[in-house]
């Protein structure tokens, strides 16, 4: 049947991580895709506040971000217009994506508008591959970024270290950049 999937976010001064949710609970490939409207409310949530993120599943056996025991918010999905969504700074590994130049290096690769966002592959509560509908590659990078302090900017002004040529996902390959 498969897994499925919400955003959770923990601020700083939070105890506990609350799950964001629309009225449909999606399989991880249903909204992971840069212009979904679930993944660009999660950015306009992130967009100049620092949360840690956690892309949860309902799978997920931790007690501590259990799906039935955390807080639920429910928000309206609206039209979002992803324009000032430029850069995913994580504060705790000390890296960004640039989203701009991340959508012209999957053009120059993939020949539809398709783009896996990192975002909830890298914030996975799940390293492994879930059931129908989820990431299925045996891919290190999954998970990686779990409950890590990250922020949505427009204007690029930490110092921190490009890795957008490492952050390209697609559904039946791991392409390897070298820059």
């Amino acid at each position: 049947m498969g897994a499925y999937y919400m955003c959770a976010l923990k601020q700083k001064d939070d105890e506990t991580y609350t799950i964001y949710e629309n009225k449909y609970s999606l399989k991880l490939l249903e909204h992971s895709y840069i212009y979904d409207s679930y993944l660009l409310e999660v950015k306009k949530i992130l967009f100049e506040k620092k949360f840690n993120v956690i892309w949860l599943c309902d799978y997920c056996e931790d007690e501590e971000i259990n799906w039935n025991k955390l807080s639920k918010v429910n928000f309206y999905i609206k039209k979002v217009h992803g324009s000032k969504l430029r850069y995913l700074y994580n504060h705790t590994k000390k890296v960004y994506i640039d989203y701009f130049y991340l959508e012209g290096l999957y053009r120059k690769y993939q020949n539809d508008n398709w783009f896996i966002d990192p975002l909830p592959i890298l914030t996975n509560s799940e390293i492994d591959y879930a059931g129908g509908g989820d990431y299925s590659l045996d891919d290190a990078r999954r998970g990686s970024w779990k409950g890590d302090l990250l922020e949505v900017v427009y204007d690029h002004v930490e110092t921190y270290e490009d890795v957008t040529h490492k952050m390209m996902f697609f559904e039946n390959k791991i392409i390897d950049i070298d820059f």
